[in-house]
């Protein structure tokens, strides 16, 4: 095999392992950066209501705190954006160089073919050559090979045309790539930047509140304890709930299972199939997420438990149910505003701050039908969202959004 034919086969054999697939995750990236940004806004936008408001300095290390992880998933995620990228245009530079050579092959097999058809331009020669055929066949052959050879002529200049139009589409393509490439590395460099800008005001904020701990541990206080009460009265609440559904607080009877409705059980098995597919209840970034975490007027004390997500969100923004089901309870939580609670076969889901609800009790609500409005609770706006699972136990919620 000559080294053109060599490299078309390894062309060919390599194609396959660059497929679509590769522009599709570079779409998705593209999606999370535009999704981080959106974040970006909604925090930025947050922070001039906070400050409108002369907010607690508290919620604004919050705000700026999100804002950093938020940036900083942005940087991380733009340098796997231009890996991509780069990747891409060492793949279009390859299918270039090929083109190249496939280019150039045919101009030396044209140059050839030009180079004998010039030498034999004279009429007289190609006569000669028919003339002298010892009989009628071999003429009609050589006959043959005059055209033939015309032909060729004219098939190698079509196929340089295509050639050279193809790598044509090449070259613009692998600078359309770059010219991306350049926007992408240009606005990393202008969110690192920002996110330099963003710690060093947290870090001021920071020692604001360690300066003046006596205000702010009062505070500090105030909220924990508000969060250890809801946490206690919504283990009251899923308690009683499991005692009517026949089990216990720690999980369902044999007994609850059995009188669960042929209905409800494929509403529960829907329900968890779409585990990490639910549509979020607010359009706003995550304040602060699932599990255990450290306040900073109480650094040793790991004892703050978020059994949810806090999202943040503007006065007046619509909360809506992850999925469908029915209203089992609506009550008012002090420091929490009004709660609302769905049962979804054997989830159930939880949001609380609204100040308007617009569903009650033994309401059956759809997929993304408005709850109510989130409203300010001591200055803070944001929604508290839970799902709690078969043993009403609260479960990560990012889990289970898309």
């Amino acid at each position: 095999m000559n080294k053109l034919g060599y490299i078309l086969a390894l062309f060919l054999f390599v194609m396959p392992m660059f497929p679509a697939s590769a522009q599709d995750a570079v779409k998705k990236q593209e999606r999370k950066i535009e999704s981080y940004r959106k974040e970006i806004a909604q925090l930025e936008k947050k922070l001039k209501e906070n400050e409108a408001k002369k907010g607690s300095a508290v919620t604004k290390l919050e705000l700026i705190s999100a804002s950093v992880r938020s940036r900083k998933a942005l940087v991380a995620e733009s340098d796997r954006e231009i890996a991509s990228y780069n990747d891409s245009l060492q793949v279009q530079q390859g299918r270039v160089d090929l083109l190249q050579t496939r280019l150039d092959t045919l101009m030396t097999y044209y140059s050839k073919l030009v180079r004998n058809a010039y030498k034999n331009r004279d009429p007289k020669i190609w006569y000669m050559f028919i003339l002298s055929s010892e009989n009628l066949g071999q003429a009609f052959r050589r006959i043959g090979v005059l055209k033939s050879l015309s032909s060729q002529m004219s098939v190698q200049a079509e196929k340089i045309k295509v050639a050279k139009e193809e790598l044509g589409e090449q070259m613009d393509q692998m600078r359309e790539l770059r010219t991306r490439a350049e926007a992408v590395r240009a606005q990393r460099q202008a969110e690192v930047v920002n996110l330099q800008k963003d710690e060093r005001e947290a870090s001021r904020i920071l020692a604001q509140i360690q300066s003046n701990s006596k205000k702010y541990k009062k505070e500090a206080d105030a909220k924990k304890a508000e969060l250890n009460r809801l946490n206690k009265e919504l283990d009251k609440l899923r308690a009683e709930l499991a005692r009517k559904a026949g089990g216990s607080g720690k999980g369902k009877s044999k007994a609850g299972s059995a009188n669960k409705t042929v209905v409800d059980q494929a509403l529960a098995n829907e329900f968890k199939s779409n585990k990490g597919k639910l549509p979020w209840p607010a359009d706003g970034p995550v304040l602060t997420s699932f599990g255990s975490y450290r306040h900073p007027l109480h650094k040793n004390v790991t004892s703050l438990k978020n059994n949810g997500v806090n999202i943040s969100m503007s006065e007046g923004q619509a909360v809506k149910a992850v999925f469908k089901g029915t209203v089992i309870k609506t009550f008012d939580m002090p420091g929490y505003g009004r709660c609302v609670v769905i049962s979804h076969g054997d989830h159930m889901s939880l949001y609380c701050r609204l100040k308007d609800v617009s569903v009650k009790e033994g309401t059956k609500v759809t997929t993304g039908q408005e709850l109510g409005r989130v409203g300010s609770v001591l200055g803070d706006t944001y929604l508290h969202f839970e799902i709690w699972d078969s043993s009403n136990q609260a479960v990560d919620p990012e889990k289970w959004l898309k």
